[in-house]
């Protein structure tokens, strides 16, 4: 389910980017903290926002140089479209992770990443969706890794040293 062109093309937008801002609602939430968490730690500026309200106001805030990362399994999550589109009209780069198929939120995007799980229409925790989603997010970051290997391996050592040391501290 995964086109390997619109994988690469969202790895080089995300890899030039001076600001990632990924949003979410609800289990797509939790995904885009898994996101922002593992791209932070190789020293990329990653916003993760959960609400309308904070995802509207840092896509009002994007420029050209930025990119918005939309997920919604569903594809139908208004309020990720809604923020997608004001980061449009800012000239921001918009990927979107979505079930297959055509949906509202995936026809905002410049770049397509679709999973596809077996949920059923009453989803006990959306599943299936949230660990193939996950799937693709390590897929991303470990594109993003391995574009600048040696700079984000030093990053990587830099921030685990630093969370070793608060530990020691508290």
């Amino acid at each position: 389910m995964l086109d390997e062109i619109e994988l690469e093309r969202a790895i080089e937008l995300i890899s030039r980017a001076r600001i990632v801002v990924v949003c979410g609602i609800g289990a797509s939430g939790i995904i885009a903290m898994d996101f922002k968490q593992k791209i932070t730690r190789i020293n990329r500026w990653c916003e993760a926002a959960y609400d309308k309200d904070t995802q509207v106001t840092i896509a009002a805030n994007l420029s050209k140089a930025d990119v918005a990362f939309g997920i919604s399994y569903s594809g139908h999550t208004e309020d990720i479209i809604e923020s997608l589109k004001v980061a449009k009209e800012n000239g921001a780069s918009v990927i979107t992770l979505t079930r297959s198929g055509e949906n509202p939120t995936s026809a905002v995007a410049d770049v397509k990443l679709n999973t596809t799980s077996l949920e059923r229409n009453v989803r006990s925790g959306a599943t299936s969706s949230r660990i193939a989603q996950l799937n693709v997010i390590d897929i991303l970051f470990f594109g993003v890794m391995k574009l600048d290997q040696d700079r984000n391996i030093k990053a990587l050592d830099k921030t685990r040293k630093a969370v070793e040391a608060s530990k020691r501290h508290v």
